[in-house]
Formats: C-alpha cells, structure tokens, sequence
C-alpha cells in the first residue's frame, strides 16, 4: 500500500474487491459448531463408548445372573453403551449430510469440479460418521460375545 503524504495508508486504486463465491455465500450461513459436532461427533462417540465397554468388561466374569432376554446386567449395559454411541454417531452423520447438501453446489455432484471448503469437511463428517457407526456396532457385538464366555 502507498503512504499519503500523511503517513496513512491508502488503499490502490486498481484493486476491485472481488464478490464472493457461491460456496462462501452458502457456507456463511452454516454454524460452524454443527459442522464441528458433524466431524468430530462419530470419533468421540465411538471412544466413549470403546472406553465404557472395556471398563464394563473387566469385571463381567464376576457373578451373572441371566435378566432381560438371556443377557447380563453387564451385557445389558454393554448394548446400552453402544446404542447410544451409534445414536450419537448416526446424529453426527446425519447433520454432517445436511450441511453438505446445504452447502454443495448440485453441477459438482454431476462434473466433478472441486467443493468448496465446507463441503469437503461435511461430506468427510459423514463418511467419518459412518466407518465409526461400524465401529461401535463390531465393539458392541465383540463385548457381549467376551462376556457371555465368562459365564
């Protein structure tokens, strides 16, 4: 930038302040708290219940009674765990599907021109979403198959 002979800065003249894109306009409107939950909510959901599993685990070996269709409390608790997980993960993906139909242009499904930057995370949000829904289902199938061995 020139100085003016006031020592301030003075914008060019020739510099013409572009419009902005169709994916900066349609991304301007999206929270980026949802788009956070979107990417983030599948992999925290699937350490949380991982985590709760293999503490519920350890001590199913001890005395199980058989209560509520053939399972455990243990094992009943084991299926809690992951059904929320995998709710909270379907949740994460479902908004992450509804911010990149939001935000996504229809031609670039069709031509494959590049997605704009909210796109992209939200499209990975939901493919992120679902490898850790089938995550929690394998960890919550794999919990009740250990612990009913314990029996």
């Amino acid at each position: 930038m020139a100085l003016s002979s006031h020592g301030r800065h003075r914008p060019h003249l020739w510099v013409v302040p572009r419009e902005p894109t169709e994916h900066v306009r349609r991304a301007r409107f999206t929270n980026p708290l949802w788009l956070v939950f979107g990417v983030l909510g599948g992999p925290l959901a699937w350490a949380v219940s991982y985590a709760l599993i293999a503490a519920l685990l350890s001590p199913a070996c001890s005395a199980s009674n058989p209560t509520v269709l053939g399972l455990s409390g243990v094992e009943a608790r084991e299926l809690l765990v992951a059904a929320a997980g995998a709710l909270v993960a379907i949740g994460a993906g479902l908004i992450s599907l509804h911010i990149f139909r939001r935000v996504a242009m229809p031609e670039e499904e069709t031509t494959g021109g590049s997605i704009g930057q909210t796109a992209f995370w939200a499209l990975g949000g939901t493919f992120l979403s679902a490898v850790c829904l089938f995550a929690i289902a394998a960890t919550g199938a794999a919990a009740v198959t250990l612990s009913g061995f314990c029996a």
